[in-house]
């Protein structure tokens, strides 16, 4: 019986998604900035490590600028090479209601001095 339950833990795991090292680290980031705006909420990790955030609009500004700052200090570590390609940050106006607007960033490539990021 021991035997069936390890074999059955064990296809599960084999099974499930694994996330790419830019994907484990986007987690990792949202996982530490979580706290800094309690209605962003991560709704999809792209394959690039890139992210889309949703919730209230100081919230999820509060969140992006920390996980960005998180991948910075991952790509001076040489824990990553540079950002992800490209996020998004939704806010909505209110629980439930349809998203107010929504914009994507496109980030460049991390720097020792200064990061630039655009609008599109």
């Amino acid at each position: 019986m021991r035997a069936l339950v390890l074999l059955a833990v064990m296809l599960t795991a084999a099974c499930a998604p694994q996330l790419s090292l830019r994907q484990t680290l986007t987690w990792d980031a949202y996982k530490e900035c979580q706290d800094a705006g309690v209605s962003a909420r991560l709704d999809r990790i792209q394959a690039d490590g890139g992210w889309d955030l949703t919730g209230r609009e100081g919230d999820i500004h509060r969140v992006d600028r920390c996980m960005l700052e998180y991948w910075q200090r991952a790509a001076r570590e040489g824990r990553v090479p540079a950002l992800p390609a490209s996020h998004t940050v939704t806010p909505v106006k209110a629980e439930g209601q349809a998203p107010a607007s929504q914009s994507q960033v496109r980030a460049a490539s991390v720097t020792d001095s200064s990061t630039s990021s655009s609008s599109r």
